[in-house]
């Protein structure tokens, strides 16, 4: 009975150290993974990514890796906007973007980097990256850079009305686009495009509940856009009365009132919006600007904020991500207001 007893205290113990080994090895990638995304110098943070890999095949790693070894030449939103695309190398980073996406079906940014690359190195075979990107829209719930993104491409082919479908979805996720660098741009180069995906979103919206105070301040925000500022005022109000806690429905008043040069009026709006989301980089800008008190407070916040997608992958698979887990660095930017 006692060697019974011994030898499964044996086994135990052999299975602690087999256990503590495995975590141990996991515990130096994630250390690896992590000096790769902190470092300031792009050679060290590729050779620690790739000491990483060796130990853990995660697709967030090969993810991290492929925007590592692309920052090597940064690319950024511009390239794609205005196919500057001579003498890119993208080899490298499309084939760990494609090991990311093979390792994981569940992760639309992991498609729309692959696609992004092949996009940009293969002018010949495009239809295959927007094929990847609508296949990505058909199975997951995508963010909106990925809507724009293919928006774009489908612009750039001339297929304007798969273009106008996917800038219509856009504008219908996220209305305050209106007001990003994306949709100025679009503006100028299309506007029909631009004001006939609008069109689309406000016939949506008016088609739901009148009584959804989400709905009237996602309809304030694009009456704003189409200049019927009075229809704006009454439909945030009316927001704001039944859903006080509707922070952007606050700012966009605000906008409002400094549209009507309402200067004190519009701070007060401003700042109720900063209040209930202390983290609303849009509304605390606009209070900076206004009330230099709110200065340093913006720089530190705007210096520490990081990117919704980088967060939720962390969290995902347990290990940081590069801040910015797009190929093209300002991409998010892109498609944010900045009004």
């Amino acid at each position: 009975m006692k060697n019974k007893k011994t030898v499964a205290l044996l086994i135990l113990c052999a299975l602690s150290c087999i256990l503590m080994c495995w975590r141990f090895k996991y515990v130096r990638a994630n250390i690896y993974n992590e000096k790769a995304c902190e470092s300031s110098y792009i050679s060290d943070a590729i050779m620690y990514s790739k000491k990483a890999l060796k130990i853990d095949d995660s697709p967030l790693l090969w993810l991290n890796r492929g925007l590592l070894l692309s920052r090597a030449d940064t690319l950024y939103m511009d390239s794609f906007i205005n196919d500057d695309l001579e003498y890119i190398e993208l080899d490298e980073p499309m084939n760990c973007f494609e090991n990311a996406m093979n390792r994981s079906e569940n992760d639309w940014l992991f498609k729309m980097n692959y696609a992004l690359c092949l996009w940009m190195t293969d002018s010949i075979n495009r239809t295959k990256s927007i094929d990847i990107l609508e296949k990505a829209i058909d199975k997951h719930d995508v963010g909106c850079e990925l809507m724009g993104v293919l928006g774009i491409m489908e612009e750039k082919e001339k297929n304007q009305e798969k273009a106008l479908k996917q800038y219509s979805q856009l504008v219908i996720q996220r209305p305050s686009v209106v007001d990003s660098p994306f949709f100025l741009e679009l503006k100028q180069r299309n506007p029909v495009l631009a004001e006939t995906a609008v069109d689309s979103a406000v016939c949506y919206y008016s088609k739901m509940s009148e009584d959804n105070p989400v709905v009237m301040a996602k309809l304030g925000i694009l009456m704003i856009e189409k200049g019927k500022q009075k229809e704006a005022q009454e439909l945030l109000t009316r927001a704001v009365t039944e859903m006080p806690t509707l922070n952007r429905a606050w700012y966009y008043l605000g906008v409002l009132s400094e549209k009507s040069r309402q200067k004190q009026k519009s701070i007060e709006l401003y700042k109720k919006s900063l209040k209930l989301d202390p983290g609303d980089i849009l509304a605390l800008r606009k209070v900076s600007m206004l009330d230099s008190n709110f200065k340093s407070r913006y720089e530190l916040v705007l210096k520490n904020k990081k990117n919704e997608q980088a967060v939720a992958l962390s969290e995902r698979y347990s290990t940081v991500s590069v801040n910015e887990p797009y190929l093209l660095v300002g991409l998010a930017d892109y498609f944010m207001p900045v009004n």
